[in-house]
């Protein structure tokens, strides 16, 4: 994809496939590594599910800003620091170690920090900027609690897996590098 000429229907797109695509990488995580310890197979379910909301949150914002933009639209102001490409290859690259590496619980945790930290949460802000500018243009302005939740669901979800690592890794690179991701957003 282009970065240079997108839609606001691209950007709508490309963000729903990435949502989804990361958590069907976590739902493999929960099954791959599921038998390592219960608790590590509920905490890799539960971040899927969370992608999944995700992805199930941009398909709410598209239809809000169908209702109040031309989704159509030429996109301008994504910043410079987010390329759709690089975030797809970077998912690419995820899952085919996935499919190829016996995974250990440590290279599961880098991976997921890995994804934490790229620029598919930076587009996911992007796009609810524009679905709260679509709230105020439609006037349905009872749906900003809605979006207020969902940016605090983003910050838990960076701390639970922080403490995911911090509970079951004993690496301290990792656990470093997992608490850059509360510093991240």
């Amino acid at each position: 994809m282009n970065d240079q000429y997108l839609t606001l229907k691209n950007i709508f797109d490309a963000c729903q496939e990435i949502e989804l695509r990361v958590a069907k990488i976590y739902a493999k995580l929960a099954l791959l590594l599921g038998s390592v310890d219960d608790r590590i197979e509920r905490f890799w379910g539960t971040m899927s599910t969370e992608e999944w909301q995700h992805h199930v949150l941009v398909d709410f914002g598209r239809n809000l800003c169908e209702q109040a933009f031309d989704i159509n639209m030429r996109i301008t102001d994504l910043p410079a620091s987010i390329s759709i490409d690089r975030i797809r290859n970077g998912l690419a690259e995820h899952e085919h170690r996935l499919a190829e590496m016996n995974l250990t619980l440590n290279d599961a945790f880098k991976t997921a920090i890995e994804i934490e930290k790229s620029e598919a949460d930076q587009l996911f802000i992007y796009l609810t900027e524009k679905i709260k500018k679509a709230v105020h243009e439609t006037g349905k302005t009872f749906l900003l609690g809605r979006l207020n939740r969902i940016e605090k669901e983003i910050q838990h979800h960076h701390k639970a897996l922080v403490v995911a690592i911090k509970r079951f890794s004993n690496d301290p690179d990792i656990v470093r590098s997992a608490l850059s991701l509360t510093d991240h957003h």
